[in-house]
């Protein structure tokens, strides 16, 4: 990147691969084809960073070939320098403390970068913001995930959050 040159950033959210609504496979395919076509649009973009702001994925433990095209897909635009964030939303999130599906992806593949979850060997919201925060594209990205948790501790945890954000 040249000093002083733009850094482009490419957003998407609640891209739901592997969505199976009312039963029918013919979703998760029409999904799986429009992120696809993303990737394509982007492949000729060429933007720094594309951050996915929550649920990349449509359930905790998508099927294998969802997560295989997923991981595919990605390697596509690391490959071509794209440095790819992504927050886990709602959906990523597994039932117990196991890995979610996009922080094996992350693992998987190099570029992809999966903030760890608040209250993983985080002590307060200072380190919780500098664990969330990545450096992309010569841009820090501040990456807020769903907190999962009740409502009523979801909305002060994200207040102590934008709290702590605005104090870096």
């Amino acid at each position: 990147m040249c000093p002083g040159a733009l850094t482009l950033v490419a957003h998407v959210a609640d891209v739901h691969l592997g969505a199976r609504r009312f039963g029918l496979d013919e979703i998760a395919l029409d999904v799986d084809e429009a992120f696809e076509s993303l990737v394509e649009e982007l492949e000729r973009e060429r933007p720094d960073v594309l951050v996915v702001a929550g649920d990349l994925f449509d359930r905790p433990r998508p099927d294998n070939w969802v997560v295989s095209r997923a991981v595919g897909l990605l390697r596509r635009l690391t490959s071509r320098g794209v440095r790819v964030v992504v927050a886990l939303g709602e959906h990523d999130y597994p039932p117990r403390r196991d890995k979610s599906t996009p922080e094996l992806v992350g693992e998987l593949v190099d570029g992809v970068y999966v903030p760890q979850r608040p209250g993983l060997a985080v002590q307060g919201m200072a380190e919780l913001v500098d664990a969330m925060t990545v450096e992309a594209g010569g841009v820090r990205v501040v990456v807020a995930p769903f907190f999962k948790a009740p409502p009523r501790e979801r909305r002060l945890l994200t207040s102590k959050f934008m709290e702590a954000l605005g104090a870096r």
